[in-house]
């Protein structure tokens, strides 16, 4: 268990997903393929909050871990050993530890961290009380969450008020488009063809071209 603890050096490779994320959306783009704007915002906050709860509660999980095989027995105070999650300790070499029993594991770690992160906090599964490294470090979870949830409400504030503009950009258009095929009297057919190119431009380009946007 000691020599996995090299291993850990992977974590910063985590640094390199906005950039692989970029990647992806140059190549579709040179494709054609059109992403979304918001939805990759509102996917790529998903992938920062699952990331984070992730890595939360591997460390959760690690703190109860050592200290259900360093402390004395009878002294084993910890989250994982109340919820009997914590098997005797592993040999090595040994027998590898049950998939099932690493999947409850993690399962419940996780369900901490979302909790947690989220401020949600149901309380039914909670650091020990009568461990301080486990309550200081749910206090510093608590306080990251409220940080992530806020620079999250601010990013979908943004793409909300994104949309409001380009819908009134699209109804203004719309809206002249109309004034003028009345002023100047346009046949039916044609004031239809004229709707269904707004309504076509709305659908493709959220009703204005960007460079029409910027200006």
């Amino acid at each position: 268990q000691a020599w996995s603890c090299l291993r850990s050096n992977k974590l910063l490779r985590s640094v390199e997903v906005p950039s692989l994320i970029h990647k992806v959306e140059t190549s579709l783009a040179h494709l054609g393929v059109r992403v979304p704007r918001n939805g990759t915002k509102v996917g790529k906050l998903l992938m920062v909050i699952l990331l984070l709860a992730h890595l939360t509660c591997c460390v959760f999980f690690a703190m109860a871990n050592f200290n259900q095989h360093s402390a004395v027995s009878g002294q084993r105070e910890n989250w994982a050993n109340d919820e009997g999650l914590l098997q005797p300790r592993p040999s090595c070499p040994g027998p590898p530890v049950p998939i099932d029993t690493v999947n409850v594991q993690y399962t419940a770690g996780l369900y901490w961290a979302m909790a947690t992160i989220s401020t949600a906090g149901y309380g039914d599964v909670t650091g020990n009380t009568k461990s301080s490294p486990e309550v200081i470090y749910s206090i510093l979870i608590l306080i990251v969450g409220l940080l992530v949830y806020s620079v999250v409400i601010a990013q979908l504030e943004g793409i909300v008020s994104q949309l409001d503009v380009t819908s009134s950009l699209h109804k203004l258009q719309t809206s002249k488009a109309n004034v003028f095929a009345q002023i100047a009297l346009l046949p039916d057919h044609l004031r239809v063809r004229i709707q269904d190119y707004y309504d076509l431009l709305w659908n493709s380009h959220l009703g204005v071209k960007g460079d029409r946007l910027l200006g």
